[in-house]
């Protein structure tokens, strides 16, 4: 972790380091109200398991907060419930990440959501969605603009592959 004068961080300058190895949650992650960069080890090395019930990452800020940067990079999601990555009227960079076999009735991949009249950026580089096998509707990738919002997409490098949703639902790609 960087500003080690605060062991909490001050939601400033703050990087959370997670090292190599599988993180197997047996609750959801909190959600992410201040800037931070989650950085693991890389792709296939830093591996957060949500064991099939629990939320991984997501970010948020309310519509009358500033707008905060967050960064996710460098690591593998599995098992997640819902939404492997959810973010919301934030700036986000998700970079170099895998999310693999998402099960259960439904979600995201990844889903970016801005509904504030400030602009958001979001950037996707060099990201991995593949092995999903679902019972519902799944959206592998959306970025999604809600009435007034304002999004600024920067998608580089995304491969989509082995995505499956049988019984009653949809299935779609980037959106």
């Amino acid at each position: 972790q960087t500003n080690a004068d605060c062991l909490a961080g001050d939601g400033i300058n703050d990087t959370i380091t997670i090292p190599a190895g599988t993180i197997t949650l047996t609750a959801d992650l909190p959600q992410i109200t201040v800037p931070v960069v989650i950085d693991g080890a890389g792709m296939g090395q830093t591996i957060i398991d949500g064991d099939g019930l629990h939320v991984t990452l997501s970010a948020s800020a309310n519509t009358l907060d500033p707008i905060f940067n967050v960064t996710f990079q460098d690591m593998k999601i599995i098992g997640y419930n819902s939404r492997a990555i959810y973010t919301d009227n934030v700036n986000v960079i998700i970079k170099n990440i895998e999310i693999e076999g998402q099960a259960g009735v439904g979600g995201e991949g990844i889903e970016t959501m801005a509904d504030r009249a400030d602009p958001t950026s979001i950037e996707i580089e060099n990201v991995y969605i593949h092995n999903m096998d679902v019972t519902g509707f799944f959206r592998v990738l959306v970025v999604n603009e809600a009435s007034i919002g304002e999004i600024n997409a920067i998608l580089k490098n995304i491969t989509i592959a082995d995505i499956h949703s049988t019984g009653q639902g949809s299935l779609f790609g980037v959106m």
